[in-house]
């Protein structure tokens, strides 16, 4: 036995030296992979402070790393009629010239853990419908909110969603149609992100689509 293990030696060196190469790689590979999951952006929009529509919508930044909601828009689907709104600018009669121009708006900065609130629900659908919409608030369906934001880190721009039933039988109560709001980081996903900021920036009509 000592004969053999002398005779290959050499050999058996090379397999152990290969065998830890691949243990270490396995591990290091495990250790990207975790961090990459914990770097991920996850903003999560949520309901409270309230019941049904008149519960309030909170943004919350569930990430490691601090982001920086640059849009938030609704869409409002009523039938086959549907109407968006963006909502990134609190409505003109809830500020006055003196108002903080943070509190005047829901683009900013949001640190890892913040959370931000956009208002209650119904007040968000209401900006959708407007005045010329046509549609009441008594006559929507389902409603889908969307934010914006960007990772400095990452240097790419991302998305949570998330869509809401009203309840047929009780128009004023709301059903959330997921567990937690969809992250959208796909670089096509992306790229429609883009499209669609290029077209706010530029002031065309949003055409009834969200990113």
């Amino acid at each position: 036995m000592l004969a053999w293990l002398s005779e290959y030696s050499g050999a058996l060196q090379v397999v152990l030296s290969a065998l830890t190469a691949v243990v270490w790689l396995a591990y290091l590979q495990l250790l990207l992979t975790n961090l990459r999951h914990q770097r991920r952006p996850v903003l999560l929009i949520n309901t409270g402070a309230g019941r049904g529509l008149r519960q309030s919508c909170f943004l919350s930044n569930l990430g490691m790393e601090p982001i920086y909601v640059m849009d938030v828009a609704i869409r409002v689907e009523a039938g086959d009629r549907v109407a968006v709104a963006a909502i990134t600018d609190v409505e003109p009669e809830h500020t006055s010239d003196d108002t903080d121009a943070l509190r005047a708006t829901n683009q900013g900065p949001l640190e890892s853990g913040a959370i931000q609130n956009l208002g209650t629900f119904d007040t968000l659908i209401r900006r959708a419908l407007g005045r010329d919409s046509g549609i009441g608030i008594e006559e929507v369906d389902r409603f889908d909110l969307v934010a914006i934001f960007a990772v400095a880190a990452r240097n790419k721009i991302c998305a949570s969603r998330r869509g809401f039933s009203i309840d047929p039988d009780h128009p004023r109560l709301m059903v959330p149609e997921s567990v937690r709001a969809r992250q959208v980081t796909g670089w096509r996903r992306r790229r429609a992100l883009n499209r669609w900021l290029e077209a706010r920036r530029q002031g065309r009509a949003a055409d009834g689509e969200l990113p």
